[in-house]
């Protein structure tokens, strides 16, 4: 019995070892085909930042920047930043914490774009054009969020001291 079975093995580990073969290659090539990410397909799915970092850790480093990676970061720091101005827009003259954090956000998000687009300054291209970054003033948004929801803050910290002042507990930890 215990020899039929080693037999019997004999016969199936060629087909493992075959099909793990099959299984790893299948794998290997969908990693490899779904990394190499195309910045152009990144910009249309509207996956500007993603897009706009990639472009410029392509180019770091290299004095002459290839003209798409430098037409990609262009186009893609402009959408970001007109996207994150839109929903500023429409968030400014909403008084809720929730709206004064996702200013607060876009914000962050707009100045790490313009901070990390100055050290490429001025991105010129092989053919010699010169990619153009329209830099945004949020230090105003950023006050006025940033004091809101203070102010905000403040409030609900009075109203919980008052109930505390009732004799609730929970409030008085939370305040």
């Amino acid at each position: 019995m215990n020899c039929e079975l080693f037999f019997v093995m004999r016969k199936v580990t060629p087909m493992i070892k075959s099909s793990y073969f099959v299984l790893f290659a299948a794998i290997g090539l969908l990693l490899m085909t779904s990394s190499c990410a195309n910045h152009l397909k990144m910009i249309e799915r509207g996956q500007y930042d993603k897009a706009f970092y990639r472009s410029l850790d392509r180019m770091e480093g290299k004095k002459n920047k290839r003209e798409k990676f430098v037409a990609h970061a262009e186009d893609a720091f402009q959408r970001a930043n007109a996207r994150d101005f839109e929903i500023l827009q429409n968030l400014r003259w909403e008084t809720d914490e929730r709206s004064m954090r996702e200013i607060l956000y876009r914000i962050d998000l707009i100045n790490k774009r313009q901070e990390r687009v100055r050290s490429f300054l001025p991105m010129t291209d092989r053919s010699g054009y010169t990619a153009h970054f329209e830099f945004l003033d949020t230090r105003k948004w950023e006050e006025e969020a940033s004091g809101n929801l203070f102010a905000l803050w403040m409030e609900e910290g009075e109203r919980l001291l008052e109930v505390a002042r009732e004799g609730e507990k929970y409030a008085a930890r939370e305040a």
